[in-house]
């Protein structure tokens, strides 16, 4: 079996098979948060929120095989497409440790981002092809003279699907110069050279993004919504440059001893302790290696020392786009990237005719890093699974709450099947309680209490089968502000539920 292929199997079967076992629960039990629960037969929302290509991808699937909400297939999908992702990465920086290579996939499909990626089961899939979009322009983009305009095309299209992946590509090529910095034969001008190219196919992709938007926003008459900041995208103040760079340094140093935007990626202390490991075997290889290449080094030295200072502004560039909106663990998958970091600066330690690590050093070496990355990756699943039982006890509760309440509905006095219901106010029940809250560690875009999201009357749809007319705006308006309402409890307490004027009214709060 040539090298060609024992890379490309070890890479893809680590991330499939860890993938497959250490996310076996959200495969197979079928878990729903706020956005899950509403989402039975689409992609999720598209075009207003700048995901032109989702929108896209949307049109074309449903006649071919529909955009139903199947959680074990979606799941398997994306697993399988991150698992080729992180080959391609391997194939950019031409990885030649095949542990190396299955530790890496195998922590890039552990990552926290993924984990909560799979519980929004109507998207997941196309998420993991935006991701591995990213990586094949990346890939397409160093390999090939014109690869760039195809490379910054694909970037479009990733981020027609999520706009959060593309500090995955400002990683990997920050990541790729820092490398080519202290290889052999770089000369100072080829380094400045392949910077500029670089970040000339990011602008490329960002215009054609932009333009690839404004055209389907015209074909399909819709307008951005404000939420999350989405229609002011690209749209900087420039008073806000340097608050929003001391921001991402800051997020960014404080990775190996603090959690990163509060997400809870690296909060557990295991995690600390192998990023510091590796961030030591890093930095003192990185020294072999200059010390080794002096007269490459004396040429790129400082473009290598403006590198190190933008690697943490390019980790942590979701910030710079993302400023004023809320961050939350689906949109920090660049930060995956501090991994690589090791791995390739072990690898140009092992390369050249100088091979700055000697056969000892280059073997500790490969077992310490190896070794992280995999309790890293269980320490992830471990994680993951937390919020996945947290889940699955937050959608039973869910179930069994709306399921007493829509009992008592029917119990009510003068109870029919026409009549609208009216719910109103959010479920403020001092009795309810998710104790798993208690323990586990939450993902950002995750709820330990499902009463109270938009889609609760999609959770007595699909949980309870029941769909009865509800009552909206004045009509709701009108019932708060009359006298019997003002008088009626609150919901759990008796006389919370009234029939009135042929319409059943739940007051919650």
């Amino acid at each position: 079996m040539s090298f060609t292929v024992k890379r490309k199997l070890a890479t893809i079967l680590s991330g499939v098979i860890t993938g497959l076992i250490g996310h076996l629960f959200v495969i197979t039990n079928i878990l729903k948060n706020h956005d899950n629960m509403h989402f039975m037969n689409s992609n999720g929302v598209g075009l207003s929120s700048g995901r032109w290509f989702l929108t896209l991808l949307d049109d074309t699937m449903r006649p071919l095989f529909g955009n139903l909400n199947l959680q074990a297939l979606n799941n398997i999908m994306c697993i399988c497409l991150l698992a080729i992702a992180a080959y391609v990465i391997v194939l950019i920086f031409d990885m030649h440790d095949l542990v190396h290579c299955g530790a890496w996939s195998a922590v890039f499909v552990a990552f926290p981002t993924i984990g909560d990626t799979l519980i929004f089961a109507f998207t997941s899939h196309y998420y993991a092809f935006a991701i591995l979009m990213t990586a094949t322009g990346v890939y397409l983009t160093i390999k090939f003279r014109f690869g760039f305009l195809v490379g910054a095309l694909l970037s479009a299209c990733s981020l027609g699907i999520y706009q959060a992946y593309f500090p995955v590509m400002i990683s990997l090529f920050m990541t790729l110069l820092i490398c080519q910095s202290i290889s052999e034969n770089t000369t100072f001008i080829s380094l400045l050279k392949r910077g500029f190219f670089y970040l000339g196919t990011l602008i490329l992709s960002l215009i054609e993004y932009f333009v690839l938007l404004k055209i389907c926003m015209f074909a399909y008459d819709i307008k951005l919504t404000n939420y999350q900041g989405i229609s002011s995208m690209g749209k900087i103040n420039i008073h806000e440059i340097p608050r929003i760079m001391s921001s991402s340094y800051k997020s960014f140093l404080k990775i190996p001893y603090d959690d990163y935007c509060d997400m809870d990626i690296t909060s557990n202390w295991i995690i600390k302790a192998m990023l510091l490991v590796m961030i030591i075997i890093s930095l003192y290889t990185l020294f072999l290696i200059i010390r080794k290449r002096k007269e490459v080094f004396k040429q790129t030295r400082w473009l290598l020392l403006v590198l190190l200072i933008l690697y943490p502004f390019a980790i942590s560039s979701i910030i710079l786009m993302c400023y004023h909106a809320y961050i939350y663990t689906m949109m920090v998958f660049g930060v995956v990237m501090i991994y690589l970091m090791p791995l390739v600066i072990y690898e140009q330690g092992c390369l050249g005719v100088d091979k700055p690590l000697s056969p000892v050093k280059a073997k500790w070496f490969q077992k310490a890093i190896a070794s992280g990355l995999m309790i890293i990756t269980l320490v992830y699943y471990v994680q993951n699974n937390a919020n996945y039982t947290l889940l699955y006890y937050a959608n039973q509760q869910s179930y069994n709450y709306w399921n007493s309440v829509v009992t008592q509905i029917k119990d009510t006095e003068g109870f029919r099947a026409d009549m609208p219901w009216a719910f109103i106010g959010n479920v403020k029940d001092p009795l309810y309680e998710n104790p798993w809250a208690e323990y586990v560690d939450l993902y950002g875009g995750l709820q330990a209490n499902l009463l109270n999201i938009y889609s609760r009357r999609d959770c007595i749809r699909q949980f309870l089968g029941y769909n009865p007319v509800y009552k909206n705006g004045l009509d709701i308006l009108k019932i708060k502000t009359s006298d019997y309402y003002k008088k009626m409890p609150c919901y759990p307490n008796y006389g919370s539920i009234r029939i009135v004027d042929n319409t059943v009214i739940v007051k919650f709060s």
